[in-house]
């Protein structure tokens, strides 16, 4: 699974960049990521492994299976805590049930 800034899969990431965001407020960052394999997966799992203990992220209606080949927006949330002073730079990681798909012989 590849991360990517756009919906045209130009410009991978290796970490997400949410910046700086006030005190009290929240911010929300679109990102794609991409099934770069040649197999589906299902039920995927999102964690954030490097996330401070004091900051909480969601993501809103994440993809719960994506096919090979394909992309699907993640939209990631974060409302940072009163005393989280800094800007957030982190890893995302994705797991799932790797499907594959035999192809028959005629």
């Amino acid at each position: 699974m590849k991360l990517f800034e756009s919906a045209d899969l130009k410009k991978q990431l290796k970490n997400i960049y949410l910046g700086e965001v006030e005190a009290g407020q929240q911010k929300e960052l679109k990102v794609y990521m991409l099934n770069d394999g040649e197999s589906a997966f299902k039920e995927l799992k999102y964690s954030f492994p490097k996330l401070p203990k004091t900051e909480l992220l969601e993501i809103i209606d994440p993809p719960v299976f994506i096919d090979p080949h394909q992309a699907k927006a993640l939209v990631i949330k974060w409302k940072p805590s009163l005393n989280f002073k800094k800007a957030l730079e982190l890893t995302l990681e994705i797991t799932g049930k790797e499907i594959y798909v035999a192809k028959r012989e005629e």
